[in-house]
């Protein structure tokens, strides 16, 4: 797809958000790689090509241009949260609870609190996992979303200690879709 180089950086990087509201994303990457190439600094034009990268399923990209925005960005809360979302969904769990670590400690987001027990429950760490989901039910008001995955996640913990203990990542991965 030839993008026009008529176009400044601003000007593709808004063109962009348009293709993806819209849901064209080959033209959006287009336009977000070349409005990179014009001038590197960092911004919202990386967040968008880590989302993009991480829709396609390309998590070594994703999580290259999350880091690089977070390089700068350190306290950006919703990028920390999809580097972390990037990270687990890459099967590496223990790393996004690394990448989530200022989060947990410094901030109630409610996101980071969920999947944070999920990954502690992808590592086994089921006490860790049930703690996780004390804070998040005390935190949130029972009509937020994350209050019912909570439960449900709960309830899928209980069903495991319950079960036998044979794969269960799967069974959890399997009870909460």
């Amino acid at each position: 797809m030839q993008v026009s180089k008529d176009f400044d950086r601003e000007e593709l990087i808004a063109l962009a958000v348009n293709d993806l509201s819209r849901e064209q994303i080959e033209p959006a990457l287009a336009k977000l790689k070349l409005a990179i190439s014009l001038d590197k600094k960092i911004d919202v034009a990386q967040t968008l090509l880590a989302k993009i990268y991480a829709q396609l399923k390309l998590f070594d990209r994703a999580i290259y241009f999350f880091q690089l925005f977070l390089d700068q960005h350190p306290a950006a809360i919703q990028e920390r949260f999809e580097l972390g979302m990037v990270t687990l969904d890459n099967g590496q769990p223990a790393a996004a609870l690394d990448i989530w670590a200022p989060l947990l400690t410094d901030t109630n987001h409610p996101p980071t609190i969920f999947y944070s027990a999920v990954a502690y429950a992808e590592l086994s760490e089921i006490a860790a996992a049930r703690r996780q989901l004390d804070i998040l039910l005390k935190s949130v008001a029972a009509d937020n979303l994350y209050f019912s995955r909570g439960k449900e996640l709960l309830s899928s913990l209980d069903n495991l200690s319950a079960g036998s203990r044979t794969n269960p990542s799967t069974r959890l991965e399997t009870s909460l879709n």
